[in-house]
């Protein structure tokens, strides 16, 4: 099994560490409409959580109803991305992006140095990936 992540996975990620108190399959399927089969979904949430990188939980208000969270973890890198605010500037100028591209990679070095899971590592690039691209499209728009 190789230790990086699709697209579609750390987009999954992302959408379920948005539901801090969880997210059910069905309203996961919703936001990913017309991304993803409802059967292919399953089979990624099992091995994201098979991977540590999500965990499901059974919902106290609902019998049937499974909850799909994100591990402290995951939850701590994206806690870091929100409040870095990467791409969340009204002015762009090429010196405060530039600036923000130093600090997606100080980011990185300094978070890459702390996790050992390797799945983790490879979230958080994604997540480094994601936010770069939007830097590098302002810089179009600049």
């Amino acid at each position: 099994m190789k230790d990086t992540l699709t697209s579609l996975e750390g987009l999954i990620i992302d959408i379920v560490a948005s539901f801090p108190e969880g997210i059910g399959v069905n309203q996961l399927s919703r936001k990913l409409k017309g991304k993803v089969s409802k059967v292919k979904l399953i089979k990624e949430i099992k091995k994201l959580s098979d991977l540590g990188l999500l965990y499901i939980t059974r919902d106290l208000r609902h019998k049937q109803r499974l909850l799909i969270k994100a591990s402290e973890q995951v939850l701590q890198i994206c806690r870091v991305f929100s409040s870095n605010n990467f791409a969340k500037f009204e002015k762009w100028e090429v010196e405060v992006i530039s600036a923000k591209i130093a600090n997606l990679v100080s980011c990185y070095l300094d978070w890459a140095e702390k996790l050992s899971d390797p799945y983790l590592i490879s979230y958080l690039k994604y997540k480094i990936i994601s936010e770069f691209s939007g830097l590098i499209n302002k810089i179009k728009e600049v």
